[in-house]
């Protein structure tokens, strides 16, 4: 399942603005519910699989489970995740093995809160 979000999003998802909505507003809240539920129950399988001697992309999990949730400081935390060259070639590795194009990321450096 999270191969298949990886492979959905588009490639300059993390580089781009967000587009204004044009679904009706009743699929739009219903779309960001189910969007958010599988966001968070992401978010601790890629914990689970990025433990010591359990195989499995969970750092990868973790990432697109962030971007599947919404909260404050989404996108820094996905920028410095992306940011963690393993885990932006593992997402390009699967991307490009399904004919993707690689995810465009920003190259600027953000300082440390």
């Amino acid at each position: 399942f999270g191969v298949a979000i990886a492979l959905v999003l588009p490639a300059d998802y993390f580089v781009r603005e967000q587009a204004a909505p044009t679904r009706h507003p009743v699929v739009r809240l219903i779309a960001r519910i189910t969007k958010n539920l599988v966001g968070w129950a992401m978010i601790p399988l890629g914990v689970l699989m990025a433990l010591p001697l359990v195989p499995g992309p969970g750092l990868v999990f973790i990432l697109i489970g962030i971007s599947l949730a919404d909260f404050p400081g989404k996108r820094r935390l996905e920028e410095r995740l992306l940011g963690y060259p393993p885990v932006l070639q593992a997402v390009n590795r699967m991307r490009h093995r399904f004919g993707r194009a690689p995810v465009q990321i920003h190259r600027a450096k953000h300082p440390d809160p």
